[in-house]
Formats: C-alpha cells, sequence, structure tokens
C-alpha cells in the first residue's frame, strides 16, 4: 500500500476557513482551496488560500446547494485559469458535531457526492466551546487538527477516495465511493499563534 499524501495547510487558509464556518454556524459553509502539489520526496497537498462560495441556494446544519449555473460558471473560469488559481480541492464545516457522533469525517451524503476525479475535500466540524478549552494540536495520529478558539471548538480533517491497484474508487455493497482520513500539518508558529490566541480570550 503506497504512503498516504500529507495535506498542509498555511495559516491564511486555515484562519479563512475557520471564519466560513463560524459566519456560517447553524449552517453548512461551502469554499474551495486552491495551491499546489508536490510529488518530492513523498506526495503532499500544499493549501495556500481558501474562498468561500456564495451562490448557495440552499442551507441547512447537515447540508447546501450550490446554484448550478454559478457552479457551472466557476468551473469553466477554474480550468482556464488554472495556471492562475491551481484548484485543489473543496472544503465544508459540519455544525454541531457533537450531536452527531461520527461526523468528524465524511457523512454518507458527503461519500455520494465526491467525484473520481476529486483529489479530496476538508471538513471543518464546529461546536459551541465546551467547558475545557481544547489546545491546538494534531490528534489521531496526525489525521484530525482541533483546537479552541473564541466560543468554539473546531476540528479540521480531510479526506480522500479509497482507489485500488488500478486507480479505480472503491465502493461498497450500496455502491458508495469508500474515503479515508489523510495526514494533516499546520506549522507550529500557526499552532502557537492559535494557542497564544487562547489564553487572551
Amino acid at each position: 500500500m503506497s504512503e498516504l499524501p500529507t495535506v498542509y495547510i498555511e495559516r491564511e487558509p486555515l484562519l479563512n476557513m475557520i471564519l466560513a464556518a463560524v459566519e456560517m454556524y447553524n449552517r453548512e459553509c461551502l469554499g474551495y482551496l486552491f495551491g499546489y502539489s508536490s510529488g518530492k520526496p513523498t506526495k503532499s497537498f500544499v493549501i495556500t488560500s481558501a474562498v468561500q462560495l456564495a451562490a448557495v441556494v440552499h442551507r441547512s446544519s447537515c447540508g447546501l446547494h450550490q446554484s448550478k449555473r454559478a457552479c457551472k460558471r466557476l468551473g469553466g473560469f477554474i480550468d482556464k485559469a488554472s495556471r492562475l488559481f491551481p484548484y485543489l480541492a473543496d472544503f465544508h464545516s459540519h455544525p454541531h458535531p457533537k450531536m452527531w457522533p461520527g461526523l468528524f469525517g465524511l457523512s454518507e451524503d458527503d461519500r455520494k457526492s465526491m467525484h473520481d476525479e476529486d483529489k479530496f475535500c476538508v471538513i471543518i466540524a464546529l461546536s459551541p466551546r465546551g467547558k475545557r478549552l481544547l489546545e491546538w494540536a494534531m490528534r489521531d495520529e496526525g489525521t484530525r487538527l482541533r483546537g479552541s478558539l473564541g466560543h468554539f471548538d473546531v476540528h479540521f480533517t480531510a479526506h480522500w477516495v479509497v482507489r485500488d491497484e488500478e486507480g479505480k474508487p472503491v465502493k461498497d455493497e450500496q455502491g458508495i465511493q469508500q474515503t479515508e482520513r489523510l495526514p494533516l500539518q499546520v506549522a507550529k508558529t500557526t499552532l502557537r499563534a492559535l494557542n497564544r490566541a487562547n489564553k487572551k480570550s
């Protein structure tokens, strides 16, 4: 089995994803991630920017629907401007994950909606802050970043579709694509800055 690629999140896109999830709290947010991939020494994805999408026609606490017209328009633009805006993946939030055990990862609807060509996706699980302030740190063998900020507890995970030796998506008995978590990395300076912000809040 080949080594899983690591997803590196720079400070600005990390904060932009948190802000997007907080802004839309009680409803899901959706956005695009841009950056680049590297194959040396091992394959990795580096997220350099995150942009929240506004053209969503319906939002709820457990799903959303993007405007088809806007989706087509954006898709065409990204294809044409791929060198200037190298698209990596998308991100969305899961509000109230404590009410839905297991949703620090992909829901069944998420797995159904992932396309064969998707590289990966990032989930931001957001919930009201508990009694204990969570230190910003990596958990679950480096596949989950968690911490508290303001009035919220935040958990980041990245996922991609499991593929067989021929590169085809692996599906379960219901025909739903199987996914797995990818390792995450954030600069230690970013973690220190977030934890300093916690102490001041």
